[in-house]
């Protein structure tokens, strides 16, 4: 088990194997052999360092939690309107994504082969839930303010999710109406997410009638 947040070469190395045995099998049916021998090394090995596939799964989340929720908070924190800082989480959350481009297929695959799993862990993981308390904190604030428009939690997470995710869902089919060409790609995906920004602006757009 990692007790540290700075780990060691073998340990990203076990990390980035989890993370292609995950994608390609789910939680539920990942073995930790199938991690072991995708990262090249024994049983013994990967026991040492992870002792069950639930604490590497967790550390991934975690890795990921790490680097979002610090760049989150300063949003939050920040005397910007909220439109602006609604536009901002796209940006950090474009730039994580880019880095992480297996999560959304991996999350949407997940919740269809064992949606009680991935619930439990939610609800199971102190990130996770701080970082929920968080945001569902401050836009609580902001409709009791007036400043977004009243909208259910659920209504919320499907549409900005939904926008955010969708291109990574659909990337090898961009690609290929793209003559996979990175730089159409590139550009693709930028003025995907501005697109997102303006979107996303409309939907929390305040009620003033």
């Amino acid at each position: 088990m990692v007790k540290e947040n700075r780990i060691s070469q073998s340990e990203q190395k076990i990390l980035d194997a989890a993370r292609k045995v995950f994608m390609k099998n789910g939680l539920e049916k990942t073995k930790m052999q199938d991690i072991a021998d995708t990262a090249g090394i024994s049983r013994t090995a990967l026991n040492y360092y992870f002792r069950t596939k639930e604490n590497l799964f967790q550390r991934l989340v975690d890795q990921l939690f790490d680097t979002i929720v610090p760049a989150i908070e300063d949003v939050v924190m920040s005397d910007i309107p909220i439109m602006e800082k609604i536009t901002s989480f796209v940006d950090i959350y474009e730039t994580q994504l880019q880095n992480n481009d297996f999560i959304p297929s991996f999350v949407i695959v997940e919740v269809q082969r064992n949606p009680k799993s991935i619930f439990d862990f939610i609800n199971k993981s102190p990130r996770i839930q701080a970082y929920i308390k968080m945001m569902g904190n401050t836009v609580k604030k902001e409709m009791k303010a007036g400043n977004i428009r009243t909208v259910t939690i659920e209504e919320i997470i499907t549409t900005y999710f939904g926008l955010i995710f969708t291109p990574y869902l659909l990337n090898p089919l961009i690609e290929e109406f793209l003559d996979k060409d990175p730089q159409k790609k590139q550009d693709f995906f930028h003025a995907h997410k501005e697109n997102t920004k303006i979107l996303l602006s409309e939907f929390f757009k305040p009620d003033r009638s």
